[in-house]
């Protein structure tokens, strides 16, 4: 039972990456980390080092159980490989989970008109929702269907538990 986080290469939020792994380990989930760079990669505020377990071309989403996407910056916006591993996840009715500025992911993806999630409050995120179709919540954590947003850091603990319950359901 594994979940893929996705991180960027330089700068992924500390909490946002260690917080939900945790919970997610503690639940018996593997945890594989992804980016575009193997080795090891730190966070932001250079609390947390993360190991690099796949790089992102070489992902095959039919080997995980859900995507999370750490949030910290806007490198992954847009990007094709990412955009197509979350409509493969979501179409496989798995886990697609993100936080903080990420949250502008699924959205971008075409997975959430009409949907409600959550996302940082910046103004680019916001407006790439409402370009995409969803609906913006001001609320720490968001589930719609098998979508998991959450505004930023300090909902890390509850977006863990979220996903947890959503695997184990």
């Amino acid at each position: 039972m594994a979940v893929l986080f996705l991180i960027v290469p330089n700068g992924f939020r500390d909490e946002e990456y260690a917080v939900p792994k945790r919970v997610l380990e503690e639940a018996g989930f593997e945890v594989v980390t992804a980016s575009t760079l193997l080795g090891k990669l730190r966070g932001k505020k250079d609390l947390v080092i993360a190991r690099v377990d796949i790089a992102l071309d070489k992902v095959n989403s039919a080997d995980y159980q859900g995507l999370m996407i750490v949030g910290g910056q806007r490198t992954y916006w847009h990007n094709a490989t990412v955009l197509r591993l979350c409509r493969e996840f979501h179409a496989a009715g798995k886990l697609v989970a993100a936080i903080c500025i990420s949250g502008a992911i699924p959205a971008q993806a075409g997975l959430m008109r009409g949907k409600q999630l959550t996302v940082f409050p910046d103004v680019d995120a916001l407006e790439s929702i409402r370009q995409n179709g969803g609906i913006y919540v001001n609320k720490p954590v968001v589930v719609s269907d098998n979508v998991i947003t959450a505004d930023g850091p300090a909902a890390a603990e509850e977006f863990g538990r979220a996903m947890v319950k959503f695997l184990t359901r």
